[in-house]
């Protein structure tokens, strides 16, 4: 996969691709940071890409599960089970959140954050400004449901982080397990978190995201207001 991965696409790769996403070259061009007028000139063959621009254009194909071949055209990655982990694989993986927001809304439902752990990480790295303000934004845009189920020792701790977009609800630590869970879109994460570094493991099932939101549900209800 990862040598497959290496291939950049030509101009009619870029074009098809785009048009299976149906994306229009202005928001293919916002999303890898390049002009309308550049794209139209690439995918007409009047300019001639440097290597850093087809990676940048490449990358945007690649997170939306798309894989160019060397015989050309591309294929659709259905892998089930992805692993993001440490600072990178968190940056990812916000970013992978923040696109399900954007482009399907729906319901985020959160269960047993380790707010503190986050919190670190975030502050640590600078990582409030590129994900917390950009969801706020994106949230007061469009209707997206954001439920938080904390445990009584998060609620009671002043270093948690309670984002503006999002409802929390909290329930005793015992009715929550070591690991937390995130369901968002058709996606499932697991956190695993080992001191400050984290491992995300995702999960594109529709019947366990089903589960697990049912799970959430639950607990929901069963859960007191902050």
């Amino acid at each position: 996969m990862q040598i497959v991965q290496k291939i950049l696409p030509t101009p009619d790769m870029i074009r098809s691709a785009r048009g299976y996403l149906n994306w229009s070259q202005a928001e293919l061009g916002d999303r890898c940071g390049l002009s309308k007028v550049s794209l139209v000139g690439i995918e007409s063959q009047r300019q001639h890409p440097n290597m850093q621009t087809l990676k940048r254009i490449a990358t945007v194909f690649w997170e939306q599960g798309l894989t160019f071949l060397p015989q050309g055209g591309f294929s659709i990655d259905n892998q089930i089970i992805k692993v993001f982990e440490g600072l990178e694989g968190l940056k990812k993986f916000f970013k992978q959140v923040y696109i399900v927001a954007r482009e399907k809304g729906g319901e985020f439902l959160v269960s047993g954050a380790d707010e503190e752990s986050f919190r670190k990480i975030m502050e640590k790295n600078n990582l409030m400004d590129d994900y917390v303000l950009k969801m706020q934004k994106l949230f007061e845009k469009r209707k997206i449901s954001y439920k938080v189920i904390i445990s009584e020792s998060e609620k009671n701790n002043n270093n948690t982080i309670y984002a503006d977009y999002a409802s929390y609800k909290w329930l005793k630590n015992e009715n929550f397990g070591n690991v937390p869970f995130y369901v968002y879109g058709e996606n499932l994460a697991i956190f695993l978190w080992k001191k400050n570094n984290v491992k995300i493991v995702t999960i594109k099932e529709k019947e366990l995201v089903e589960a697990y939101k049912k799970t959430f549900n639950i607990l929901w209800k069963q859960g007191q207001d902050i």
